[in-house]
């Protein structure tokens, strides 16, 4: 398995975002992805030459516009756009995970 080749990623300016398949590996909640992204890549910073650390933003567009673009269909949801389909996440930054509150439904 290894670790997730997030800066190669970076450096080829290859479209990636997070993703969950096995519940054994760690926690599949998205936030616990991004923080996982975000200390890997730094982690990993001392192997790589000339790489500068990643930022909360990349991080956070990573596992927003970064998974539709790997899944090539940026061309229609992955951000507020006329013509695309919407999805929205409300977070309550009162709780102590800042999990998001889910409420989906369809017109």
């Amino acid at each position: 398995m290894g670790r997730p080749a997030i800066q190669a990623a970076i450096d080829h300016a290859v479209a990636t975002g997070p993703s969950a398949d096995a519940v054994s590996l760690g926690a599949v909640d998205l936030f616990s992805q991004m923080r996982t992204a975000f200390a890997l890549q730094r982690g990993s910073l001392h192997q790589a030459e000339a790489s500068a650390p990643v930022s909360a933003r990349e991080i956070l567009r990573m596992a927003t516009l970064g998974g539709v673009e790997a899944a090539h269909v940026d061309d229609m949801v992955g951000s507020l756009t006329p013509g695309r389909k919407a999805g929205v996440v409300v977070l309550n930054g009162r709780t102590l995970n800042v999990g998001p509150e889910c409420a989906s439904f369809t017109p």
